[in-house]
C-alpha cells in the first residue's frame, strides 16, 4: 500500500510539473506571438509612414522646384499634334531661349489628368526624379485653368476642365526619324551614326540603372540638336518601374511583376509583346466573324475574358533593348522597321514568329 501511495504521489508530482511546463510554453508562445505581431505591425506602420513621407516630399519638391504658372507661358508655334496632346515651341517668362511645351488634350470621355495631381502624372513624376545629359531636360509643369484667363499665343479654351502642360528643353532638330527617313544613307556619316547610337544607349542605360523601363523607345522619341548633332531620349509617358526594389511615388509604384502588353508602338515592340497582341487580335477577329447575334455575343465575351487574362505579361528592361536594336536599324538604313508592311496586325504576327520558323530575309547570303 505504501509503495502504491508513493507511486501515486510521484505521478501527481509529474503531472503537476507537466502542467507547469505546458503553462510556461503557452505563455512563452503568446509572448512570442505578441512580440512578432508587434514587430510586423511596426514594420508595416513604418513602411506606410515612410511612403506617406515620400509622397509629401515628392509633392513639396514639385511646388518648390517644378511648378510653372500658365501666365508665364507664351505659345509661339505648334510643332506637332496627336490624339493625346500637342507640342508647341514657346517662351517662358524670366528665361532666355525657346522651350518645348507639351499640352494635353481633354477628351469627352476622359480628362487629361485622370483625377491625379500634377506631380503624380507618370511623365511628370518620372522626370522629377531623373536628370541626365542624354535625356531631354525637364523644366517644369502646371495646369492651364480657364478661370485664370487666356494664355499668350493659345486659342481660348472652350472646355472648363484644367489642362496639363509640361515644359522641356527645345531640341531644334526635332526627332531623328524625320531626319533619317527623308534622307539617303549617304547623308549621314558613320561617325554621326555611332554618336547617335551612343547617346541613346547612355540615356537608356541611365534609365535602366534607376530601375525603370521606357517602354516606348523609337526614333520619333529621340530628339537631336542641329548645332551639335547630339541626341537625347524623350517622351516618358509610358515609363514604369520594373526593378525588384520598389519606390512608392504615385503612379510609378511597382505593384506587380506583370505589366500591360499593349504598350509601345508595334514596329518597335519586342516579340513577346507582339505575340500576346497577335493572339488577342486573332481572338477578336474570330469573335467578329460570327454572323449570329447570340454567337457573336458569346465570342465577344470570350474575347474580353481572353484579353483580361492575357493582356498583362511579365517583362522588364529587355523590351527597351529590342526597341534600341530597331532604332539602330533605322540609323543604319534610313527607314523604319517593317517599312514594307505597315499593317499593324501583320507586324504583330511577323515580329512574334519564333526564329526557327521565321523566313530567311536573304536566302542567297551565306552565313
Amino acid at each position: 500500500m505504501a509503495r502504491e501511495k508513493e507511486k501515486r504521489k510521484d505521478a501527481e508530482e509529474d503531472l503537476t510539473q507537466l502542467r507547469i511546463y505546458i503553462f510556461f510554453i503557452v505563455v512563452f508562445s503568446l509572448i512570442v506571438l505578441i512580440i512578432t505581431g508587434g514587430f510586423l505591425w511596426f514594420r508595416e506602420y513604418r513602411k506606410e509612414a515612410r511612403s506617406t513621407l515620400d509622397k509629401h516630399k515628392h509633392q513639396m519638391d514639385f511646388w518648390k522646384n517644378w511648378n510653372i504658372k500658365s501666365k508665364d507661358l507664351t505659345f509661339v508655334k505648334k510643332l506637332a499634334a496627336g490624339a493625346e496632346g500637342e507640342v508647341w515651341k514657346g517662351k517662358l517668362h524670366g528665361r532666355i531661349g525657346d522651350y518645348a511645351i507639351k499640352k494635353a488634350i481633354n477628351t469627352p470621355d476622359q480628362d487629361c489628368s485622370n483625377g491625379r495631381a500634377i506631380w503624380d502624372e507618370r511623365e511628370v513624376s518620372f522626370m522629377m526624379l531623373v536628370t541626365h545629359e542624354n535625356l531631354v531636360e525637364f523644366i517644369g509643369a502646371g495646369e492651364i485653368r480657364p478661370e485664370e484667363g487666356p494664355v499668350k499665343g493659345l486659342p481660348e479654351m472652350i472646355d472648363d476642365e484644367p489642362v496639363l502642360f509640361m515644359v522641356q528643353e527645345y531640341m531644334d532638330g526635332g526627332s531623328i526619324d524625320n531626319y533619317l527617313h527623308s534622307t539617303p544613307r549617304t547623308f549621314l556619316t558613320w561617325a554621326q551614326r555611332i554618336q547617335w547610337a551612343e547617346d541613346i544607349a547612355q540615356g537608356l542605360e541611365f534609365i535602366h540603372g534607376k530601375g525603370f523601363a521606357h517602354r516606348d523607345l523609337k526614333s520619333p522619341n529621340v530628339l537631336y540638336e542641329k548645332s551639335t548633332m547630339r541626341a537625347k531620349v524623350a517622351d516618358f509617358g509610358l515609363t514604369t518601374h520594373v526593378s525588384s526594389k520598389n519606390i512608392d511615388i504615385g503612379i510609378l509604384r511597382r505593384e506587380s511583376a506583370l505589366h500591360t502588353s499593349s504598350c509601345g508602338t508595334p514596329q518597335w515592340m519586342a516579340p513577346e509583346l507582339c505575340k500576346t497582341m497577335a493572339d488577342i487580335n486573332d481572338k477578336y477577329e474570330v469573335s467578329v466573324e460570327n454572323n449570329k447575334d447570340r454567337a457573336r455575343q458569346d465570342a465577344l465575351r470570350s474575347y474580353k475574358d481572353f484579353k483580361e487574362k492575357h493582356g498583362r505579361v511579365e517583362y522588364g528592361k529587355m523590351v527597351d533593348v529590342y526597341a534600341y536594336g530597331c532604332v539602330l536599324f533605322e540609323i543604319s538604313e534610313h527607314k523604319p522597321p517593317w517599312a514594307a508592311d505597315m499593317d499593324i496586325n501583320r507586324v504583330f504576327t511577323k515580329a512574334s514568329w519564333p526564329s526557327e520558323i521565321a523566313p530567311d530575309p536573304n536566302p542567297n547570303l551565306s552565313p
